[in-house]
């Protein structure tokens, strides 16, 4: 193990030895800066969605089916419908999702499409929209 590695270990050793102190000290300082705890968690979930969308995309930060470019229309989709690619991620999206997908690795089975491919592609039956012009 390297020195990152041991003081992740410690980390999640005290956290979980320590909980209700931890807990505590969360409280005490959401009270006393509660937007600033929120601002920071937003940019936490946007850097994390961008870091996943940028992976998932091959780079080109766009939807794999019309090219959408604009990162707040762009949602990972699970390529085989939420089957298949294990049980841990299927009830997660948005941030949840995110997360969970970097702490895994970047697992296959995972696209980046805008939401209204996203939502087309359900409603039809797995086609999206686009291609059946």
């Amino acid at each position: 193990m390297n020195k990152t590695q041991d003081m992740n270990k410690y980390i999640k050793d005290y956290r979980i030895n320590n909980l209700e102190k931890v807990r505590e000290i969360a409280r005490k300082s959401y009270r006393k800066n509660p937007q600033g705890q929120i601002t920071r968690s937003r940019e936490r979930y946007v850097a994390q969605r961008i870091l996943a969308i940028q992976f998932y995309s091959k780079g080109s930060m766009s939807c794999n089916c019309c090219g959408e470019k604009h990162y707040q229309f762009l949602a990972i989709d699970h390529v085989d419908d939420r089957y298949g690619t294990g049980k841990s991620h299927r009830k997660r999206n948005g941030a949840s999702l995110c997360n969970w997908l970097i702490k895994n690795g970047f697992p296959e089975g995972f696209r980046v499409l805008c939401h209204n491919c996203n939502l087309g592609r359900s409603l039809n039956g797995g086609i999206c929209p686009h291609k059946l012009k």
